[in-house]
């Protein structure tokens, strides 16, 4: 027999715990402002939107796309507006420079730093380079979502929306959705 399970989350409506998130958007809207802003939330458990954490958590920020410094800057700018914030919050905001490396070929550094340091949130910006292949390929987006499974915390991806031939947006394979 199967019973209903109620999903919980870290930071309700937007975070999921123990799975695999997603925000897609147009690019340079502030998505990973909005992601940095949930890290903030979740290492203070400061109020976001008039949702509060249910627990605060450390957070692991895989960078695709920017430099360690315009990661400090961007928490610097957003650090006076979230209540709580200290040196004792940062320290559990933790950055790594994918250097390119796609997210499968890092999985079992990224598990052992996840379980060493006790890191609740996985944010990886962004996910087409992230995949390591085309997105639009499902073995590509299988091999990603297993990548995540294995980190084994809850994540969110970043990913960027592009433009179809039919001029809808979209990104990847219909396997974002499914996985």
């Amino acid at each position: 027999e199967i019973f209903p399970e109620k999903p919980q989350f870290l930071l309700s409506p937007f975070l999921e715990e123990n799975a695999a998130n997603l925000l897609f958007a147009k690019g340079g809207i502030g998505k990973t402002y909005l992601s940095l802003r949930w890290a903030l939330a979740l290492a203070t458990g400061s109020d976001f939107l008039g949702s509060v954490p249910t627990k605060t958590v450390k957070t692991l920020f895989v960078d695709y796309e920017n430099s360690p410094g315009t990661f400090k800057h961007r928490l610097l700018t957003l650090a006076p507006f979230c209540q709580g914030f200290t040196e004792e919050a940062e320290g559990g905001l933790y950055y790594k420079n994918s250097g390119g490396v796609p997210l499968h070929e890092m999985k079992d550094v990224l598990r052992r730093f996840v379980i060493e340091k006790g890191i609740g949130l996985l944010i990886v910006d962004s996910a087409a380079p992230a995949c390591g292949g085309a997105p639009e390929d499902a073995a590509v987006a299988t091999r990603y979502f297993a990548a995540l499974r294995h980190i084994g915390v809850t994540s969110l991806t970043i990913g960027h929306e592009a433009k179809a031939d039919d001029g809808n947006w979209t990104f990847g394979s219909v396997f974002f959705t499914n996985l």
